[in-house]
């Protein structure tokens, strides 16, 4: 979880105080566009396959981590 807290921070600017377990990445203020380049920071990040992690606007802080664990456990 510190990871992706890290790329939301560092890479998209997000301040640490807005994030939480259950805001969705449009109450965070993610776009179309910056979420797939938040899936990427973060497949790149984890080396998850390309595209395999497929977040949508509605996708959490501990989806995006379930999501991870899934792909990860399915290697």
């Amino acid at each position: 979880m510190t990871k992706i807290i890290s790329i939301f921070c560092n890479v998209f600017g997000v301040p640490a105080d807005d994030i939480t377990e259950t805001k969705s990445l449009s109450d965070l203020r993610f776009d179309s566009i910056s979420i797939i380049d938040l899936q990427i920071e973060i497949e790149r990040t984890f080396e998850l396959k390309s595209e395999t992690l497929g977040l949508v606007s509605e996708d959490t802080l501990q989806t995006i981590v379930t999501k991870i664990k899934d792909i990860e456990h399915e290697k």
